[in-house]
């Protein structure tokens, strides 16, 4: 996905540079000898990117009919490319913002929210806790441990979350 975008950007940096260098030199040809805002290339470069970026500054205007099409086109070809960019850049983002949505809302993070609110609630009044109420709560706190460990590629086996209440003689819940 990132490999199209920048292929994307790149392809629109190359017409961009066409389509400046173009302008440029047909404005130089059709305008130097006439228009005193062109005296040279690098001036007829400075109004094609003006131009092309809808900017604008208005020190320099084509004289000549050919002189202001290539304005037209310029113009039409720089609001089409900030479009294409403005467009990538927003769909950039708005995979990111998908690809996270779907990391928060996938069955593994919802379930581990569960346990986090429920271990939560036993912590909140721990002093009054039940033994059974306890070692539910100890093994609510294994299991978040041991899914989220980055060394755990899974989550943790009923054998695992419940060792410890086995080690004590007690049932796991």
């Amino acid at each position: 996905m990132g490999f199209t975008r920048t292929r994307e950007v790149q392809l629109s940096v190359i017409v961009a540079t066409v389509i400046i260098l173009w302008g440029s030199g047909g404005i130089y040809v059709l305008e130097s000898e006439i228009n005193e805002g062109i005296e040279n290339f690098s001036d007829a470069i400075w109004w094609a990117v003006v131009t092309t970026t809808t900017v604008g500054y208005g020190g320099i205007s084509p004289a000549t009919f050919g002189g202001r099409m290539i304005g037209v086109v310029l113009m039409i070809t720089g609001i089409g490319l900030i479009g294409s960019v403005t467009a990538s850049v927003a769909a950039h983002f708005s995979q990111v913002l998908i690809q996270q949505r779907r990391e928060t809302h996938s069955p593994e993070n919802r379930v581990r929210g569960e346990l986090l609110t429920t271990a939560k609630e036993y912590l909140n009044r721990i002093d009054r806790l039940t033994p059974e109420e306890y070692r539910t709560l100890l093994q609510l706190l294994e299991t978040l441990r041991v899914s989220g460990d980055p060394d755990s590629s899974h989550p943790p086996s009923a054998s695992q979350t419940g060792s410890r209440e086995n080690q004590a003689g007690t049932e796991p819940i």
